[in-house]
């Protein structure tokens, strides 16, 4: 059952975003990233659109065949394409669902350890609604899904940009995104936000218990 989604981020971006009343969609690219940090921000396959597994290797060295797949045991080879560069704006979001009503929610610490703040859409009805007559009103084509998660190590085939390494599954990530060149951010504006959203402390987020009158 989905109960609403939530916007994690840092205190002064959150409470803009809530008072001028819009979404901020960041440029794909930027969370394409080699780095490692412990909070998921950056992912280096993001934007990976093909994986193919192999047991095979081989490389030609002044013509001289070099099979590494004989040379090392339990050889593995991964194939990865993307596009360079990534075009299209992300937002990405929590999703806040549960079995039943009346119960607290598992988030993992990682979710507001860097976000102190948290925007909660608890209308996800009115949401959309007013999120696409924005988008429309400003002629930019998008799509919306939530993630799905795939075991790096094992998937082969092919992949979209609604497809993240199982690593950040923690994150229940809805994915809203934008066909733009990807070049800069970009504010959507969603009036009425207020009415439909309330600003907490990110560490609350565990606490809060929905009930339906």
């Amino acid at each position: 059952m989905l109960l609403g989604f939530v916007k994690f981020g840092a205190e002064g971006n959150i409470n803009d975003s809530y008072e001028k009343e819009y979404l901020y969609f960041s440029p794909l690219r930027s969370f394409r990233s080699c780095k490692k940090d412990q909070f998921g921000r950056y992912d280096p396959r993001e934007g990976n659109h093909r994986i193919k597994q192999g047991k095979k290797f081989t490389v030609i060295i002044d013509g001289v065949e070099v099979p590494f797949h004989e040379i090392f045991d339990n050889f593995h080879v991964q194939y990865q394409e993307y596009q360079d560069p990534i075009p299209f704006n992300i937002c990405s979001l929590y999703n806040l669902d549960s079995d039943k009503l009346g119960v607290s929610f598992d988030v993992d610490e990682r979710m507001f350890c860097e976000s102190p703040k948290a925007l909660i859409i608890y209308n996800c009805h009115k949401f959309f609604q007013t999120l696409d007559k924005s988008l429309e009103e400003m002629e930019v084509a998008f799509s919306r899904r939530s993630v799905e998660y795939y075991e790096h190590n094992h998937f082969d085939g092919d992949l979209t940009l609604f497809h993240k390494d199982a690593f950040f599954k923690y994150q229940k990530e809805y994915r809203i995104l934008l066909s733009t060149s990807g070049a800069e951010s970009l504010k959507v504006p969603l009036p009425g936000l207020k009415d439909i959203s309330i600003v907490v402390d990110s560490v609350q987020i565990p606490r809060l218990k929905f009930r339906q009158e």
